[in-house]
């Protein structure tokens, strides 16, 4: 895991979870974040191929995860 987010009601419980999301690694994060209502979890991981990254995510809107260009 190179990165690991999430967004919840407080910022301390987000900064507790995200650190152990970290830890979980990205498949049982992601079931733990599925089955709670109000958590969103990004997480950026190395991927298979040299050089490039996997993002998964849960919680989120499609509408949260759209890139803006310019800036």
């Amino acid at each position: 895991v190179l990165s690991a987010t999430i967004v919840g009601p407080s910022a301390a419980e987000a900064d507790a979870l995200s650190t152990a999301m970290f830890v979980l690694g990205p498949d049982r994060a992601l079931e733990f974040c599925r089955g709670r209502p109000g958590l969103a979890l990004m997480m950026i991981c190395p991927a298979r191929r040299p050089g490039g990254i996997e993002i998964h995510s849960t919680g989120f809107q499609e509408e949260d995860l759209k890139l803006l260009e310019g800036g």
